[in-house]
């Protein structure tokens, strides 16, 4: 704020007076400069006071944009924090993708020595091909040839298709033999079974049967024996005894006994067959 100052000479005199007289020219003089002074005054004062409100008021908005700015320094340190960690994922993306570029260049490096050797072997083919190609060309005057054989061929199996036919008839006859063929062999099964349970039922009473033949011809045998033995001795006795019979007398016993005991023989081997 600042101080009106008068001069000492410009100082009024209350009522006009100086040196103890009214001097009216005095007295308006001081009046009209009283009524500037206090114009001005009252106009210092009023602009003190709007500078004043001014003043409160840009105080008031300091504060709000203090705060404000605080509010916002605030808001820019969490935005800060979060585009720093945003800058740290990205920068780790970034070394990953650099990573991934380095491998993909590695592969790209790997791939074009790879197209490289597939120009190569491509190079290889092309040649394999035109030799390929004569090649066709010798199997084509070579499948004529077996076109005209197979036609040939064709004809000769169109007159086979009557030995076809009797061929799938002999198989269908084969068939049906070796249906009868397997009937007959289930049919032998069944009676080789019976045959086996028979011949085991009756093995041991025909192993008796046999024991008892065998005992009765062992039976005949000494009977044989014995006959014969007898009929020897009575042809001997005979020849002894009768020495003075005439000589054809003794030849007909002779004969006789003979044939008897061929006969005995006979009919006693054909018991012992039976």
């Amino acid at each position: 704020m600042q101080k009106f100052m008068v001069s000492k000479e410009e100082t009024p005199v209350l009522g006009g007076y100086k040196d103890g007289k009214f001097n009216f020219e005095r007295s308006s003089f001081y009046c009209s400069h009283l009524q500037t002074f206090i114009c001005s005054l009252f106009t210092i004062l009023f602009k003190t006071l709007i500078v004043k409100m001014e003043y409160l008021i840009l105080e008031e908005k300091y504060k709000n944009l203090l705060k404000k700015s605080n509010y916002e320094k605030a808001i820019l340190k969490k935005e800060t924090e979060a585009l720093q960690k945003k800058i740290e994922s990205l920068e780790y993306a970034y070394i990953e993708k650099e990573n991934k570029i380095s491998g993909m260049v590695e592969e790209k490096e790997k791939l074009e020595d790879d197209l490289f050797e597939v120009k190569r072997e491509n190079m290889n083919l092309k040649e394999d091909i035109s030799r390929l190609n004569e090649r066709i060309v010798d199997l084509t005057d070579v499948c004529k040839t077996y076109r005209r054989m197979i036609k040939s061929r064709n004809k000769e199996l169109q007159q086979g298709e009557v030995l076809i036919e009797e061929n799938i008839n002999l198989r269908n006859s084969i068939d049906e033999v070796n249906n009868e063929k397997h009937h007959l062999e289930l049919e032998l099964a069944k009676k080789t079974k019976v045959i086996s349970v028979i011949k085991d039922k009756y093995k041991k009473n025909i192993a008796r049967l046999l024991e008892k033949f065998n005992e009765k011809d062992r039976h005949i045998q000494e009977l044989q024996n014995f006959v014969l033995h007898e009929l020897n001795n009575l042809k001997l006795r005979v020849l002894h005894e009768n020495e003075n019979m005439s000589h054809n007398k003794i030849k007909n016993i002779h004969f006789f006994l003979d044939e008897l005991i061929k006969k005995v023989e006979e009919k006693l081997t054909i018991s012992i067959m039976q």
